[in-house]
């Protein structure tokens, strides 16, 4: 069966019926650029501001814009995790860390567990998903150099 001219025009303005603007896209983006990444969207005053545009769109904006800013970032506090697992040891609360730094909290607390236990990602990954596991996913001593810094607690 062929495809009729009229029914491909149908379906190019039932598109663009549903298109978002460019400048609607740049400005809701723009909001989620300049939020802390531990902060929460203002979603209910972006549905009134950009009525045209869905909770799910606004949603996808701001879960790409989140992951963009996390894929930026992380190296940098990969590199810097020393400095960070001394403060969270010496007592700070990792939510005021996170903050701080601007970075989500649980991938900053996944970074201190990796740093502390002296373990990999996926290890972390899985002791996250099985914490009462006892198969050899946790490490049997907390690593010298870790017990060190966690003395005067």
């Amino acid at each position: 069966a062929k495809t009729s001219l009229n029914q491909i025009i149908v379906v190019v303005v039932e598109r663009e019926k549903h298109a978002m603007k460019l400048s609607d896209y740049q400005r809701v983006k723009s909001v989620f650029t300049q939020l802390p990444m531990n902060c929460p969207p203002p979603m209910h005053a972006l549905c009134e501001q950009f009525p045209q545009l869905s909770l799910d769109a606004l949603f996808s904006i701001y879960g790409q814009e989140f992951s963009r800013k996390v894929r930026l970032t992380h190296g940098k506090f990969v590199r810097s995790i020393e400095s960070i697992e001394k403060r969270y040891l010496n007592g700070e609360d990792v939510f005021d860390i996170a903050q701080n730094v601007d970075f989500p909290a649980c991938q900053l607390l996944r970074l201190i567990v990796e740093s502390v236990l002296k373990v990999n990602h996926k290890s972390v990954g899985k002791m996250l998903k099985r914490p009462y596991d006892a198969n050899g996913l946790f490490p049997s001593e907390v690593p010298e150099d870790s017990r060190a810094m966690t003395s005067g607690l």
